[in-house]
Parts: C-alpha cells; sequence; structure tokens
C-alpha cells in the first residue's frame, strides 16, 4: 500500500506538497482568466455571451482539480481501510488539522479522527470527540457516520442500552430525510448495526447468516478483517475450531494496530488453551482426564474449576510477563515485585504503553511513590506544544493532577490545576469529557483545601455554568457539592437541587 512503512509526518509532508502544487495551479488559472476578462472587457471585444463561455470554460477547468484535491484527501482513509493502521490514521488526521483553516475542513478531519479513535480501541476519546461534534451543524451522511461510530463504542463498552439509543436515534434520522442518499446509507447501516446485535444477543447462526451474506460485497481489508473475527467468535461457540483458528490467524496477520488484533490474540490463545484441555488440534489434553474424573466426584467443587485459565507446567516457557500477571492473580506481591524489577530491566526504551504497564504494576504493588516520576515524563513527552495537540497535553496534566489527589498531595494538584488554568487553551476541549474531568479534579481539590483554593473554585464554578448541563454526571454534582460547602457558597444549594433532579430523571 502506498502509505505503509511510512511516518504520520512523512505521509502528511507528501499530501501537503500536492495539496499546494493544485492549489497554486488553481491560483495561476484564476489570475489568468482575470487577466483575459478585463483585457476583453477593457478593449469591448467581449459581450456578454463571451463573459459566460469564458466563466463555464473556467468551472470546466477547475472542477476536475477541485475534484482530485477531494480525492487525495479521501485517498487517506486508504491508512485505515486498507492498511489497517488507525494508530497511523490519527496522527495523520491531527497533524491536518495545522494545514487546513476553513472550519468545515477542520470538521472533516474530526470526524475521520473519531473513527480512528475507535477503531484503536480509544472508546471513550472517541465518544468524547464525537458527541461534541454532534452539537455542530454537520450533513446528514456525517450524522449517520458518528451515530455508527457512538453505536459501536457503546457496543464495545458494553454499554447496551446505550447502544440502542444511538440505533433509535439514527433510525428517526434515517425516517425523517427526504434525500434518497440517506435513506439507502442509512439502511444499510441499520442492517450493520442489527447484525452486531444478533451477535451480541448470542444468536450465532442468524449472525452467520447475515454476516456471511454482507461479506461476499466487503473490498476493504479491514471489513474483512474484522468479519473474520466475528466470525470465529461464532465458530468457537459452535465448536468449529479449525475454522474460528483460520479466521483469527488471518486477523492477527492483516490487522496491523485494529484493536481487533488484540481481541483475535487473546481468542486464539483460549482457543489453543481449550485444545490442549480437550486433547484436540494443537493440544495433548493431559487435564481432560483429571477433570472429568473431579466433576463425578465432587460438582460443587469442579463447577468452579476454569480448564481453560491454565499457565504452563514449565515456568521456563512462560514470558516474564506472564509470571508477573500470575503472580498478580495469587496475589504474591513480593515475587511479583521481585519479577516487575527484572521486567524494568529489559525496557531499552520507555513508552507511553510501557509506563501506563508500570504505573498499573506499581498501584498494585502499592509503589505509589515511583508512579510520580513515570506521570511527570508521560507530560514531559507531550508539553512540546508543535508535537501534541491541546488534548493531549491537558490529558497529561490530568493524570498527574490525579495521581496527586489520589496520594493526598492537594498543594502540588492546586499548583498543576492552576497551570492548565493559565498556560493551555482549555477552550478546545470544553466540550469534551476531558473538560469536565479537569472540573472534577478542581473540585476535588477545593473541597480539600479550601483555604488557598478561592481562585480555582471561582475559576471551575464559571465554566461548570457554561458547560451544557445534559452533559453534567453524577460525580461532577456530587464533588461540586462537596467544594461548594467547603467555601461556603451557596452556590451548592443550587447544585444539590439539580442533582435531586438528574436523579429523578432515572426514577421515571
Amino acid at each position: 500500500m502506498q502509505y505503509q512503512n511510512k511516518t504520520p509526518e512523512e505521509i502528511v509532508r507528501q499530501y501537503k506538497k500536492k495539496l499546494r502544487a493544485k492549489q497554486g495551479l488553481l491560483i495561476l488559472i484564476f489570475l489568468l482568466y482575470v487577466i483575459v476578462g478585463i483585457r476583453g472587457i477593457w478593449w469591448g471585444d467581449d459581450g456578454t455571451a463571451d463573459v459566460l463561455l469564458k466563466l463555464l470554460t473556467l468551472f470546466v477547468i477547475t472542477y476536475p482539480i477541485s475534484i482530485w484535491i477531494s480525492r487525495d484527501f479521501m485517498l487517506l482513509n486508504l491508512i485505515l481501510s486498507q492498511d489497517c493502521d488507525p494508530v497511523t490514521y490519527v496522527q495523520v488526521m491531527r497533524l491536518l488539522e495545522k494545514v487546513y483553516k476553513r472550519k468545515w475542513s477542520i470538521r472533516a478531519i474530526h470526524i475521520n479522527e473519531v473513527a480512528g479513535l475507535m477503531w484503536s480501541g480509544q472508546f471513550t476519546d472517541a465518544l468524547s470527540l464525537a458527541e461534541s461534534l454532534c452539537n455542530d451543524k454537520v450533513s446528514a451522511i456525517y450524522q449517520l457516520v458518528l451515530l455508527n461510530t457512538r453505536f459501536s463504542c457503546y457496543k464495545k463498552m458494553k454499554d447496551l442500552e446505550r447502544a440502542m439509543q444511538v440505533r433509535q436515534e439514527a433510525d428517526a434520522l434515517i425516517s425523517s430525510s427526504t434525500k434518497a442518499s440517506v435513506q439507502k446509507t442509512g439502511q444499510k447501516m441499520l442492517k450493520v448495526m442489527d447484525v452486531s446485535l444478533a451477535l451480541w444477543r448470542g444468536e450465532y447462526e442468524t449472525f452467520r447468516r447475515m454476516e456471511e451474506a454482507r461479506s461476499a460485497g466487503y473490498t476493504a481489508k479491514l471489513q474483512k478483517v474484522v468479519s473474520a473475527v466475528c466470525l470465529a467468535d461464532v465458530d468457537i461457540a459452535c465448536n468449529e475450531l479449525k475454522n474460528a483458528r483460520t479466521h483469527l490467524e488471518y486477523a492477527i496477520r492483516e490487522g496491523r494496530t485494529l484493536y481487533v488484533v488484540e481481541d483475535a490474540r487473546r481468542m486464539l490463545a483460549e482457543l489453543a488453551q481449550k485444545e490442549r484441555v480437550e486433547g484436540t488440534g494443537h493440544g495433548d489434553g493431559k487435564y481432560a482426564g483429571l477433570l472429568e474424573r473431579a466433576k463425578n466426584a465432587n460438582f460443587d467443587c469442579a463447577c468452579g474449576y476454569d480448564p481453560d485459565g491454565q499457565m504452563e507446567d514449565d515456568f521456563g516457557t512462560n514470558s516474564l510477563l506472564d509470571c508477573i500477571y500470575l503472580c498478580r492473580e495469587m496475589k504474591y506481591r513480593d515475587v511479583m515485585g521481585s519479577l516487575v524489577d527484572e521486567w524494568k530491566k529489559t525496557i531499552t526504551e520507555w513508552s507511553d504503553s510501557n509506563r501506563r504497564v508500570l504505573i498499573d504494576f506499581n498501584t498494585f504493588l502499592e509503589r505509589n511513590a515511583e508512579n510520580e516520576k513515570l506521570y511527570q515524563e508521560q507530560l514531559a513527552e507531550v508539553l512540546p506544544a508543535e508535537k501534541s495537540s491541546t488534548r493531549d497535553i491537558i490529558s497529561g496534566y490530568k493524570n498527574l493532577i490525579r495521581y496527586y489527589i489520589y496520594i493526598c498531595d492537594y498543594e502540588k494538584a492546586l499548583c498543576l490545576c492552576e497551570k492548565v488554568i493559565k498556560t493551555t487553551d482549555y477552550g478546545q476541549i470544553r466540550t469534551l469529557r476531558l473538560f469536565k474531568d479537569i472540573l472534577e479534579a478542581c473540585f476535588e481539590v477545593t473541597a480539600n483545601h479550601s483555604k488557598a483554593a478561592a481562585g480555582l473554585w471561582k475559576w471551575a464554578r464559571t465554566e461548570l455554568q457554561k458547560v451544557q448541563q445534559s452533559s453534567w454526571y453524577g460525580n461532577l454534582y456530587i464533588k461540586g457539592i462537596a467544594a461548594a460547602k467547603a467555601m461556603n457558597d451557596p452556590y451548592g444549594k443550587q447544585l444539590e437541587q439539580e442533582y435531586e433532579n438528574f436523579l429523578a430523571s432515572f426514577r421515571r
């Protein structure tokens, strides 16, 4: 593929070069038209018909170039649809935000970014951005794209109620539209949603029938990879393990950075364990007889056995991380601590993902003091403005603020909250969940450090009132009320009443 083995910066640099060349050609054509038009009018050679003919000629020449520019932008979707690399796709879209200035272009980029975030497994971020875009005036087709993304995120997060609400929104939008293109695209999308819901409900044969009919028309590799993982799920449920293995191996081989690849790896590992226990396929099934005897001897005990949850008897064949997770499961903190120390020595270059893993280990081992440096390093990586978006920078601050709140160091948390307010363009994230996370942290700091937090409370209270109230949630109310009480602010009474109304809305 034309974008494989290229960095996001290289892709955008190449795209920008082509874009500027085409834009320069358009400007040159317009200048020639103006010169020829003025000359014709000045000398009186052109009548109305000549002017209209030249205008038509201008349109005929420039329209294909405009289509060419749009085509180049659309081709970037191949990074996602054919290369199956949503991580690179998201980075490319974020870099393109600096290339375009028009609002509608930025909106199109953000909609593409939502898809990339979802396919890379960043469901919370995808939902936050999608919901902020829903407040903008976008075309019906873009609305369908956002609805489909929200549906997929909620389904993956196992929030079936909200997923069904999104489907109802989509159905209402499609029914109210008079455009044939919206009707056609919308009906296809509803069928896709129904297919995925069939798998959710365990209607495996229904799903298989519907998916196999649809997959015959798939052309994008992304569609084929996702279909393979879903069909593997059905194969495992129907005990067709050979087919499942074929589907999963294809997904792992072709899926690159799609989140479904991690699902496929997990399913393949579980499949191998199942085969080993049952003595089929690639395993020897040496425990199958013992487990069957245990079940017959005492079902109350046997029902708690998990034959698929085995570790290798030879611990030398397990990776260091496998052993760490096993110790964590068995709560052997002392051994786990030693293994974590050894694992750290194997990391030659620390990345954000490695730091996240170590932070998780340290939290379990109650080594919270070590996490401060890790959070600081994460923040330091995103602070250079030319490399990171405002969202990334504020998210880095948020993680460090939450750490200081966790260890009850409210003085440092207060300083960081004030730094976010003074040094970042937080208005860019006002419609995102991240902004409410910052407000929540400010309220918590205020409630626990009220003597020094008067300015922080004033800012947070003002900003809260600017946030659309329909997006408020329980913790935001609770911590806001606690902060208001700590500051002896009458606004707390109003928040308490609004919180009661919020709770009452769920009892109806």
